[in-house]
């Protein structure tokens, strides 16, 4: 749906219009959002939240797919598995990030 060349120049653009002052609300010294007492394990708000906004700003921004095909669905038992593997390492990250298993792990679940 982009051509490769396109598609370098809006990483790197967003790399630096984006994702570098999300990232220094968030991690950076002073950063408004931590001052907020917002606390980020695994980049969660600054990795996976601002590329989701932006994935479907950009999708929009594309539109629909020119050589969709019909073909029929693929294996959903494993489609399930696999999301629920993810879900459940995501959660073992998160709760581990702090590094002890006190409030501030239950908080990162």
């Amino acid at each position: 749906r982009m051509h490769f060349g396109a598609f370098t120049v809006f990483i790197t653009l967003w790399s630096l219009v984006v994702y570098a002052p999300i990232a220094h609300w968030i991690w950076g010294p002073g950063g408004w959002i931590e001052d907020f007492g917002a606390k980020d394990f695994a980049g969660g708000a600054v990795v996976h939240e601002s590329t989701a906004v932006s994935a479907l700003v950009l999708a929009w921004l594309l539109g629909p797919r020119s050589d969709v095909t019909k073909d029929p669905a693929h294996n959903v038992a494993f489609v399930i598995l696999g999301g629920s593997l993810l879900w459940f390492g995501w959660s073992g990250f998160n709760g581990g990030s702090a590094l002890a298993a006190d409030s501030t792990a239950a908080l990162a679940l």
